[in-house]
């Protein structure tokens, strides 16, 4: 969307949505470019107390506003789901279309990513690996954690990002300067890694569906584990 002159890096979150002023700290000073690279100062709004991965009725708007910042914008780094939530409603209030409407569009269908949805409601639960967290007995596939796809699919994804399929030069060098082509994930029940090595020109992706305890660190060390095993091959 900067690329087509819709969007501007250095824009400010107030300006494209005048209602966050007053209700977000610092609004007028966080610009697109500091949602993008987690550098707002606005706080994760899953470490809210009152929010809960079970919770199946959050409006995380709530969570968001009238929150004291965790530092001045552009003076430090700390990941939050905040700063893309915001990301998505900048491009549903510039499109006029939630922003998953824009995504479909440019992104998705000329990939020919079928299998890839915006909520794990519009999947057949049958289809939809269980997930589970250690010390419960539940499945908690019947969540709305959002996004689902297949690993297929995100290795596509993964590597379209990397070969610049959606952009032109241009956009390319302004991805590349903002954003990583990688990603980790957790949400209750699941877990997964996508990364492209560029050396090798592969796409290596790990989906665990279960969650807990010091799984997130035994994960990782199998994933690197995969890597040396193939890099030796």
């Amino acid at each position: 969307m900067v690329g087509e002159g819709r969007v501007k890096l250095g824009g400010y979150l107030s300006d494209y949505l005048p209602e966050t002023r007053g209700r977000i700290a610092n609004a007028d000073q966080i610009t697109v470019q500091m949602l993008l690279q987690h550098r707002s100062g606005i706080p994760n709004f899953t470490d809210h107390e009152l929010f809960h991965w079970g919770e199946l009725e959050i409006d995380v708007i709530d969570l968001i506003y009238d929150q004291p910042a965790n530092f001045k914008p552009g003076i430090d780094y700390q990941y939050s789901n905040s700063n893309y939530f915001l990301l998505q409603k900048i491009i549903a209030q510039i499109t006029g279309a939630p922003h998953g409407e824009y995504i479909k569009r440019t992104l998705l269908k000329p990939l020919g990513l079928s299998n890839t949805y915006f909520s794990t409601n519009e999947v057949d639960k049958k289809h939809l690996v269980s997930g589970y967290h250690l010390g419960y007995d539940d499945d908690l596939r019947h969540l709305e954690h959002g996004y689902v796809s297949t690993a297929k699919e995100l290795a596509i994804f993964i590597r379209a990002l990397n070969e610049g399929t959606f952009f032109s030069d241009y956009e390319a060098q302004l991805y590349s300067a903002n954003y990583q082509y990688g990603h980790t994930g957790w949400v209750l029940g699941y877990q997964s890694v996508a990364r492209y090595f560029e050396q090798e020109d592969m796409v290596v992706v790990q989906f665990v569906s279960t969650t807990g305890n010091d799984l997130a660190i035994l994960n990782n060390i199998l994933y690197e584990r995969v890597i040396e095993i193939i890099r030796s091959i």
